[in-house]
């Protein structure tokens, strides 16, 4: 049986895999689906912890004891390519977002969120966040 590589025949790799460390695309369109896909760019961990900081800074939350009475809702990394008209990239965005649809219709209580897994405080790893604004479109209890 003769193969490819016997044949002498090889694929050439794409210019968007060139020889890196991690083999990972080296595009900067590139728009990663998952933490573990962002965080092998220095780009995008750059923007993940703007966002974090940010979101710490503006009081989105608070960082409190978990307790099995809690309303929580999980939480996820959504990113994006923002680009000019004139089609170069303007900068990278990564929003943390809670996960809202988790969340009961009839809610009267307050809502949390666990810390991001990249993002645990080492101090409180088992506190959770108590969201005190919406966050991203999640819905809040009813207004009194």
């Amino acid at each position: 049986m003769i193969t490819r590589s016997k044949d002498g025949i090889c694929k050439s790799k794409p210019q968007a895999y060139a020889a890196t460390k991690h083999h990972f695309p080296v595009d900067l369109d590139y728009v990663p689906n998952t933490y573990l896909q962002a965080s092998k760019h220095a780009h995008w961990r750059a923007t993940m912890e703007d966002e974090y900081n940010a979101l710490i800074s503006t009081g989105t939350w608070s960082l409190v004891p978990s307790h099995p009475s809690q309303n929580i809702v999980g939480c996820k990394w959504v990113f994006r390519v923002k680009k000019k008209a004139d089609g170069t990239i303007d900068r990278y965005k990564a929003c943390l977002v809670a996960k809202g649809f988790h969340q009961q219709e009839d809610l009267k209580e307050d809502v949390y969120m666990p810390q991001p897994p990249e993002f645990v405080d080492p101090n409180y790893p088992s506190h959770v966040y108590k969201l005190r604004k919406s966050q991203y479109g999640l819905k809040q209890g009813p207004r009194a």
